[in-house]
């Protein structure tokens, strides 16, 4: 405060009658008693001048509170302005004071003066203690909120701080703590200085107290049940200083000595008023310090849960598309069994089911977050689920949502890491092939183990799944050859199974692949080198069932397969969770005709040997899928108006009215498919203000249809205002409130307008991060909605409509390519062109006769690499959808090269194996050397011709070339032949009965 009681007590000495005769002791003695400190009450002469400051000086965003917190604040706020306002006042009367004093002229007007500072005082203290009641009011209606809140299950967040807090100035006012740095301690602090000042004047007024259950039950019978539990002494100054001044006037009245006063601590006095009052290290600063902080942490805790679900909805976005890209990625190859140990489940916690039905299993996951997503939107709406309750869900659904993307990503990394496991079993590969239980002479085996080691080549350079299963699957047949007795003959025998399941195809080519497989039939028997033609038949086999398999009908076939086969398990699932509809009978029909079907399929695939009934699978499945969305369509509607549930409500959080809240649970999976249902329901006057958004409504006088677009898994709720036609109702703020310069708007708009703009903001998630105004034109909303501001949120909210249709709109820059893009055109064109010429030189260096000869073993045709030109010529190559059609092409090309390389290997080594086991032979040894410079200048057809025809000259001259028997040799020769021809002449005579005597006759010949 800006003045001492020692001016009061001087202006009661002048109105005691002793200023007509007043002394020059006297004299001094008011200037002394006049004189003030500063402090740090600002200086306002009006009521709203200082409420302004009082606003200025304690600002924070009240809004946020409770009304009845809100209420209440005010109420100190204006408490604190007039006590501001009275303390100036009582200011000015110690300046008109001291200056009649010092000039000592016109005493006489210092009564009046005198009188006025003593109402001015008193008026200060019982604004105090009326600040000190609507303070008490704010704390018990807080701490009354947030227990209703449930801020006690989120320990961890400031608000429970700030909860903490606020219960121990109940603790201190109740048990009269004074040394605490609570609002209540401090103010108990400085009102015990007044009760030592009382007892010292013994005063009859002293410091007493009352109850809050006590100023509250002047209130209303509500605001009254909420604080029984919480009731606690408040105390009140006011007396003091009504007891003050009886004692002073009384005092002066009968001594009229100034010398009293000097035992008067009014220094103290003062110094706790503004300890009490003052902007600065007060109790009132204390306070609205308390409340600041309270709703800075309720304002920051808001922010924290938008931000939460914001983040759980980008979390799930960001899943659905990893579980889209792994699934795409690893396709065939997705779980390769050879490449995990047995105890894989035990050491990732991941089973090979989570594999097999990965987008299945994840995507429910996903789904099942956003369900719990639309039904905390629905709780918050109407005002059923605490702050702690809806902080805590967050939680929970933002933690699942995180612990969703570090599976997946964990599941990608182990699917990348699989190449390391790749790495470590083709390395142990390689030594083990080195072992000499691996030499062989055998063609097949010298075929397979260069095959093999070309593979693990190729994979030590790309690194990728399907090269390491290829190099792996080659290694286990390699196995089973040497296991084999006979590895030729049972290649032989796969080779003719092939060829004739190849011939079964061809209605399914195009004549290219006929070329191949008649040049491969050609190849003379026994074959020279079976497991190269096994591999080549293999080759032309597969092509044939790609064709067969790649048909229109057979991907139609596919295609509407699996939605028939998703709408069967949903049928499936509709009927356990909702028994005893009208339509079951159907549905079960439709399950039995789908079975009948599945035999035909394989994961969704149609079998090979299904591939000529695909175009009539097609049309019974196309039926079948028909009759499927009818079904499911009747089911869904039959569903709604058996177990749909209809509440209705008197009020939604602070609004009054007639509400239905129209909803249902759906344990089962997504219906995706629209349908109606009619409800009993009279909504002529119903305007829509919540919805999950596959809901609307259509009235139709006593009934209403709820149009669906699909039944979402988990909850589909819809609330209408059945009374919305009728002009909005407001709810006033009281007369005293009049901090509030505006009425409150309607909470359902307020609701409806942030729902929306949530919707819009979700469907502008790209352009949320690419455009700035989007951000900014959401979050004006939010602040317009924040301070009921409707009509410039609604506003805004057109306007955001209107920057994310525009930003949905295809962007005439959406299909440019960026320059990284450009590059890898550039590079993949390069690679491609290099490839195709490549492989045609490897035709175009043969004769036609020749081609003939080696045309089976080629993994690609004239027809396809011509296909891939005019491909090429045709596409625009402008666009980044065409990047992944030039990456695929470029993969098939290097493939293809690949096993061209591998297949000529393969025919080397084996004719070298052969030559080495013969005897020379120049011109085996000249083909020899011309098939392996045709491989070292990658003229793979030409090195396969030149050892084929290698392998038939070292046959040849095996069987045909003059054998030359050294001189010395003939003798033994002829020892031999006799022993052989007596051996044999032995075991005649053995056979046949005694008495016939072929043994002279033999020798007589």
């Amino acid at each position: 405060m800006q003045t001492r009681l020692i001016l009061l007590i001087s202006f009661i000495l002048f109105f005691s009658g002793c200023l007509d005769n007043a002394t020059i002791e006297d004299r001094l003695a008011c200037l002394e008693l006049t004189s003030y400190s500063f402090t740090s009450v600002p200086d306002c002469i009006s009521q709203e001048k200082c409420f302004e400051q009082v606003q200025a000086k304690f600002s924070f965003n009240e809004t946020i509170l409770n009304s009845k917190v809100q209420e209440s604040i005010f109420n100190t706020e204006n408490h604190l302005a007039r006590a501001w306002l009275f303390l100036n006042k009582a200011k000015a009367n110690l300046k008109i004071i001291n200056n009649q004093c010092y000039s000592a002229k016109k005493l006489s007007s210092i009564p009046q003066q005198v009188n006025e500072l003593n109402s001015n005082i008193v008026t200060v203290a019982e604004e105090i203690d009326s600040f000190n009641k609507e303070a008490a009011k704010a704390i018990t209606f807080e701490i009354n909120n947030l227990e209703s809140e449930d801020i006690n299950i989120v320990r961890e967040e400031f608000l429970f701080d700030d909860y903490v807090i606020l219960n121990q100035n109940i603790v201190d006012f109740s048990e009269k703590n004074i040394h605490n740095t609570t609002y209540a301690s401090r103010f108990l602090f400085e009102a015990e200085k007044f009760n030592i000042l009382a007892e010292t004047l013994e005063l009859q007024n002293i410091v007493n107290e009352t109850t809050l259950f006590s100023i509250l039950s002047e209130n209303d019978k509500t605001i009254l049940a909420e604080s029984k539990k919480q009731d606690f002494p408040i105390t009140f100054i006011a007396p003091i200083f009504t007891g003050l001044s009886d004692f002073l006037n009384n005092f002066f009245a009968l001594s009229g000595s100034v010398q009293s006063l000097k035992n008067l601590p009014s220094f103290e006095l003062f110094s706790a008023l503004n300890n009490l009052l003052g902007s600065e290290n007060s109790a009132a600063s204390s306070f609205f310090g308390m409340f600041a902080e309270n709703s800075k942490h309720r304002l920051s805790l808001q922010e924290k849960n938008s931000a939460g679900k914001i983040k759980i909805n980008e979390n799930l976005n960001i899943a659905s598309q990893k579980v889209l890209l792994i699934s795409q990625n690893y396709g065939d190859y997705f779980f390769p069994e050879l490449l995990f140990p047995e105890d894989f489940g035990i050491t990732t916690g991941f089973s090979k089911a989570d594999f097999e039905n990965f987008s299945q299993n994840f995507n429910k996951k996903i789904e099942k977050v956003k369900s719990s997503l639309r039904s905390l939107d629905e709780a918050e709406f109407l005002g059923k689920i605490s702050l702690g309750q809806k902080t805590r869900l967050i939680k929970q659904l933002l933690e699942e949502s995180e612990n969703l993307l570090e599976e997946l990503n964990y599941f990608d990394e182990l699917l990348l890491s699989s190449n390391q496991t790749c790495a470590q079993k083709i390395s142990e590969i390689s030594l083990e092939i080195t072992k000499p239980e691996f030499d062989s002479s055998n063609p097949v085996i010298i075929s397979a183990k260069s095959r093999l080691n070309s593979q693990i080549k190729f994979f030590n350079t790309t690194q990728t799944i399907s090269s390491c299963s290829e190099a792996i699957q080659t290694y286990s047949d390699l196995l089973s050859y040497l296991d084999s007795s006979n590895p030729g003959e049972e290649v032989s025998i796969q080779i003719n199974s092939c060829i004739s399941k190849a011939e079964a195809l061809m209605d399914f080519d195009d004549g290219s692949l006929k070329i191949q497989l008649d040049s491969l039939k050609r190849i003379e028997k026994p074959f020279e080198n079976p497991e190269l033609v096994l591999n080549s038949c293999f080759e032309i086999r597969q092509k044939l069932e790609e064709k067969a398999l790649a048909g229109s009908n057979v991907l139609l076939a596919n295609q509407i397969y699996d939605e028939v086969s998703e709408k069967a398990v949903i049928l499936e699932n509709l009927l356990i969770e909702f028994p005893g509809l009208k339509s079951a009978k159907r549905a079960t029909d439709f399950i039995t005709d789908f079975s009948s079907i599945e035999p035909s399929f394989e994961s969704s695939e149609l079998i090979l040997s299904e591939a000529n009934n695909a175009e009539k699978l097609a049309d019974n499945l196309t039926a079948l899928s028909s009759g499927a969305d009818k079904i499911l369509q009747q089911l869904a509607s039959e569903i709604i108006e058996t177990y749909l549930k209809i509440e209705f409500l008197d009020s939604i959080g602070e609004i009054e009215g007639k509400f239905a809240r129209i909803f249902i649970e759906n344990p089962s999976e997504e219906i995706n498919a629209p349908f109606s249902a009619v409800i009993e329901l009279d909504s002529s006057n119903a305007e829509e203000i919540f919805s999950t958004g596959n809901i609307s409504f259509l009235s139709q006088g006593k009934k209403t249809t709820l149009k669906f677009s699909k039944l979402l898994t988990g909850l589909n709720s819809i609330i209408l205002d059945l009374n919305s036609t009728a002009k909005k109702s407001k709810v006033n703020v009281p007369a005293e409130n009049n901090f509030a310069k505006n009425d409150f708007l309607d909470f359902a708009e307020k609701q409806r307008i942030l729902f929306e703009k949530e919707l819009l903001l979700e469907k502008a998630k790209s352009a949320l991060t690419e455009t700035p105004d989007v951000k900014l034109s959401a979050e004006k909303i939010q602040f317009y909605a924040d301070q009921n501001k409707l009509e410039k949120a609604a506003e805004e909210l057109r306007n955001l409509g209107s920057l994310v249709n525009f930003a949905s709109l295809p962007s005439i820059t959406e299909n440019a390519v960026s320059s990284e893009e450009i590059a890898k055109i550039s590079a993949l064109k390069l690679s491609i062109g290099e490839k195709l010429s490549l492989l045609e030189s490897n035709f175009s260096g043969l004769s036609k006769e020749q081609l003939d000869e080696v045309y089976a073993f080629s993994p690609i045709t004239i027809e396809r690499i011509q296909e891939i030109k005019n491909q090429l010529e045709k596409t625009e190559l402008i666009e980044p959808a065409n990047l992944v059609i030039l990456e695929a092409i470029d993969k098939e090309l290097t493939l293809a090269l690949e096993k061209l390389k591998q297949n000529s290997l393969s025919s080397y080594n084996v004719a070298v194996s052969k030559r080495n086991s013969s005897e020379p032979n120049t011109e085996a040894d000249s083909l020899l050397l011309k098939s392996k410079q045709s491989l070292e200048e990658k003229s793979y057809l030409e090195s396969i011709y030149n050892s084929n025809k290698a392998t038939n000259l070292t046959g040849l001259a095996t069987i045909f070339q003059p054998f030359e028997i050294p001189l010395a040799v003939y003798p033994l020769i002829l020892v031999l032949i006799g022993v052989a021809f007596y051996v044999h002449k032995k075991s005649e005579e053995e056979k046949k009965p005694k008495p016939t005597v072929k043994i002279k006759r033999a020798s007589n010949d």
